[in-house]
């Protein structure tokens, strides 16, 4: 059974024309695993202070638990989930609005410009997949139509993505002047909605 976690990104997004890696959520880990052994150590951006129980320069005693409480709050909450499922490979879904009577346009964009692309990234094991949905129920004019997924083995795999989607744009498009042409000529016929970051868990 596959199930998959949602987390909106910050930053540049993936859209139909190009992908951009994103950090992983680990670096949140590590900078507050950091900055809770910085404090019980008495340092605070790498300067010493002098401890007092009760009041150091900038930070409270209290400060140092409420650090130490989400630490372990956070580690908790890891720990209980990995009992639950293992983590399997990532999914960029970029959903799209297209806009009245340019389905076929919008289709055939995807068919020139970026199967070519997607199929070269997954030659190259920039990607592991991709796949292409279109909707078919409507919940109003503002919905979504077409959705794109395209999935990674796993987080480390989108590191350097940008550079390698620059090389792969060069190869297949001819250049970034090119993909922008083809980019501006997609803003007349469709609307990304969103862009979400989502990694697949199996349940145990």
């Amino acid at each position: 059974m596959k199930q998959l976690r949602s987390s909106r990104p910050n930053g540049k997004q993936f859209t139909d024309t190009h992908n951009v890696a994103l950090p992983s959520v680990s670096i949140t880990w590590r900078f507050l695993c950091t900055r809770l052994s910085n404090s019980l150590k008495g340092t605070y951006h790498g300067h010493a202070f002098q401890f007092n129980p009760f009041h150091t320069r900038g930070e409270t005693y209290m400060a140092k638990i409420h650090w130490a409480l989400a630490c372990l709050l956070l580690f908790v909450t890891a720990a209980a989930a990995q009992e639950h499922y293992t983590e399997g490979p990532v999914w960029r879904i970029t959903l799209v609005r297209v806009k009245p009577a340019q389905m076929d346009a919008y289709l055939t964009s995807l068919h020139q410009a970026t199967k070519p692309l997607l199929e070269e990234e997954k030659r190259t094991g920039a990607i592991v997949d991709y796949k292409i949905f279109l909707k078919e129920t409507n919940n109003g004019p503002q919905d979504w139509d077409v959705a794109l997924a395209v999935q990674y083995k796993n987080h480390a795999a989108m590191d350097g993505l940008t550079a390698k989607g620059e090389a792969v744009r060069d190869k297949i498009m001819g250049g970034k002047q090119q993909a922008q042409q083809v980019a501006e000529k997609r803003q007349e016929i469709r609307e990304i909605v969103s862009s979400e970051l989502l990694q697949e868990i199996m349940l145990k």
